[in-house]
């Protein structure tokens, strides 16, 4: 569900503290409000999503679904936590995201998201420095695959 009428100061957001004034201006421009009801999913792999979004308020779960199709919660995300950016940094759907309560959640496109990298050298500094669980998750996984690790 979408919401426009929504006063945000972007600079309460770590990743977007110190950027210019331009750059707040865009983010203002391109803005989308997206409400999620619990249980829906913001992030599937099965859907390559041309947004990142940033969750303003409520909870979601990064999940693991096994072969079996049994999910299991890998961690808790909250506010202020940046979603779909290990998709864009792989350029493939990673992530599997589902609301564990009301998400209200900021809606920007990988562009936008790419010309501030490309423009904002504290986003980039902030950016080259984030770890998501996402990204530690599949490095794990990827490793068993391969045997460098026993769980």
């Amino acid at each position: 569900m979408k919401s426009n009428n929504i006063n945000i100061n972007f600079r309460s957001i770590e990743a977007f503290k110190n950027i210019s004034n331009s750059a707040v201006e865009a983010i203002e421009k391109n803005a989308e409000y997206l409400k999620f009801n619990f249980g829906h999913p913001i992030i599937s792999p099965s859907i390559i999503t041309e947004k990142v979004f940033v969750i303003l308020s409520g909870d979601a779960r990064f999940i693991h679904r096994g072969t079996n199709n049994e999910s299991t919660t890998i961690s808790k995300i909250g506010t202020d936590s940046f979603l779909g950016l290990s998709s864009l940094i792989n350029n493939k759907s990673c992530e599997f995201i589902n609301a564990s309560s009301d998400v209200l959640a900021l809606a920007l496109s990988k562009e936008l998201i790419i010309q501030i990298y490309q423009e904002e050298k504290s986003f980039k500094e902030w950016l080259d420095n984030y770890l998501s669980i996402t990204e530690i998750y599949n490095l794990i996984i990827n490793c068993k695959k391969i045997h460098l690790i026993v769980i």
